[in-house]
């Protein structure tokens, strides 16, 4: 569902005992705002937001393709054969290909390619091995969403609305300051916490 940035802070003024958010005096909104991202990086860390696309083209001769934008993790690839069938590719650690084939990046083949090794730090994903002709690749991954800023909407589940409100509610109230109180903190961190780990366990069996 589509929800609102502008509701998100307005649902919390009354929990944070102001009237309006230019009453907030336990935390500013730009606070709020982090607290949010910092939510959503949390989850899509845990494997949340999990995505899927059909569209990735190897050309010839090339074994490295940039990871799709903002992904966390790559966890399937797979090689469209004739007749649209789809082959899965082995996930291979560095090491393993570089055991495997120290000449690796020179290797091509005729055949689909077997395996891929995932470099999240350079933002790219190697297929093993180089192919003499282009290979339609699909791929499954779980990404970061953009980053939450005031009066725009996000695609999110309904229960994630509700974890956010929650983690808010944490973050606030563990604060140091005349408003922190720890009693709600830790009530509001114990449910957001469960509500993030059952969020987590139903992305990890989709």
């Amino acid at each position: 569902m589509s929800v609102s940035t502008t509701a998100l802070v307005n649902d919390l003024v009354p929990a944070l005992n102001a009237s309006a958010t230019a009453n907030l005096t336990a935390a500013t909104v730009a606070q709020l705002y982090e607290s949010f991202n910092r939510t959503l990086e949390d989850l899509a860390a845990r494997g949340c937001f999990a995505n899927y696309t059909e569209a990735e083209t190897l050309t010839a001769g090339d074994a490295v393709l940039a990871l799709p934008t903002r992904a966390v993790a790559l966890f399937y690839v797979a090689a469209k054969l004739s007749g649209g069938v789809w082959a899965p590719l082995e996930h291979w650690s560095r090491a393993k290909l570089e055991a495997y084939d120290p000449d690796f990046a020179d290797t091509s083949d005729a055949s689909p390619p077997v395996a891929y090794v995932v470099d999240l730090e350079a933002g790219q994903v190697r297929i093993y091995s180089k192919c003499t002709s282009d290979v339609t690749l699909a791929e499954a991954y779980t990404e970061r969403l953009a980053t939450v800023v005031a009066d725009a909407s996000i695609e999110i589940p309904d229960i994630v609305d509700d974890l956010l409100f929650l983690a808010a509610i944490r973050d606030v109230r563990a604060a140091n300051g005349e408003e922190a109180m720890p009693d709600s903190a830790a009530a509001a961190g114990e449910l957001a916490a469960l509500l993030a780990g059952a969020l987590a366990a139903y992305w990890a069996n989709q």
